[in-house]
């Protein structure tokens, strides 16, 4: 006999134990077990879910570190860049600084070269120099010998005028022309001793 529609709800309703008889006839094992299943996966989905959280967490403080550490490595960029900056300033300032001292040094170097022409002129004219000296000293030496004889050659005229002298008290004429040839001797001596002190002088000059 056939059971209608709405007996079965009714019956249903009424026996509850029914009902579960009824679900164990019409839902197979898998189907019965699926809340429990159920839970189970949700259950790992729930601790997948926290795992995922803590990962999030992880990298969202490894995003943030690397954001500071992405600061940190632009300021350290920006700071690289000024001091190269600077460099390139520093370099072109020495690069300008070493053109400088390449013309200063080949200045100096030509002003060397100079000067060691002047000195090789100065060498010789010392050298001709001393040679000149050389023959003044001995020209000196001469005048000084010269001089000597004529001090000597004076000596000798005073020895002579004396007895002259006495030899024109005793003879007036011979007297007079003696004493006329002594006062041109003493004029002779005196320009000799003018001469040999301005010989001194210039030797003094020289030397």
């Amino acid at each position: 006999m056939a059971i209608k529609r709405e007996e079965l709800i009714r019956l249903l309703r009424e026996d509850p134990t029914l009902v579960e008889e009824l679900r164990v006839l019409l839902l197979t094992k898998e189907l019965l077990e699926l809340p429990a299943r159920t839970n189970e996966r949700l259950n790992q989905l729930a601790n997948i879910l926290q795992e995922l959280m803590n990962i999030v967490r992880q990298i969202l403080d490894t995003l943030n570190a690397v954001a500071r550490q992405t600061q940190e490595n632009a300021r350290q960029i920006a700071a690289l860049i000024e001091q190269g900056r600077r460099h390139n300033e520093q370099i072109a300032a020495l690069i300008e600084q070493g053109r400088r001292h390449d013309e200063q040094i080949a200045a100096l170097i030509e002003q060397g070269r100079e000067h060691d022409r002047r000195l090789a002129e100065l060498t010789e004219q010392v050298r001709r120099n001393g040679q000149q000296i050389e023959a003044l000293i001995e020209q000196g030496r001469r005048h000084d010998e010269q001089i000597a004889a004529l001090i000597e050659q004076g000596r000798e005229h005073d020895r002579r005028l004396a007895e002259l002298t006495e030899q024109v008290r005793r003879n007036g004429q011979q007297i007079e022309a003696l004493i006329e040839q002594g006062r041109r001797h003493d004029e002779q001596i005196a320009a000799l001793i003018e001469q040999g002190r301005e010989h001194d002088r210039r030797l003094a000059e020289l030397t």
